[in-house]
């Protein structure tokens, strides 16, 4: 194993590390963001709605 050979695995490492922390950062934003929507939620008749413009949780986990 030379030189190139070594460079090219700390490349190949460095390239999964951060794939997994991006993928692990993306994950925990989204699953944030669905916790606070569903913390704020207020119910009307049955059904959660958020924000003021009525908009179902459903429709807004959706998008």
């Amino acid at each position: 194993m030379d030189a190139e050979d070594i460079k090219q695995m700390a490349t190949d490492v460095n390239n999964v590390a951060s794939a997994s922390f991006d993928s692990g950062y993306k994950n925990g934003h989204r699953d944030g963001y669905r916790d606070g929507l569903r913390a704020y939620a207020w119910w009307k008749d049955g059904v959660q709605y958020v924000g003021t413009c009525g908009i179902t949780l459903k429709q807004a986990l959706k998008g």
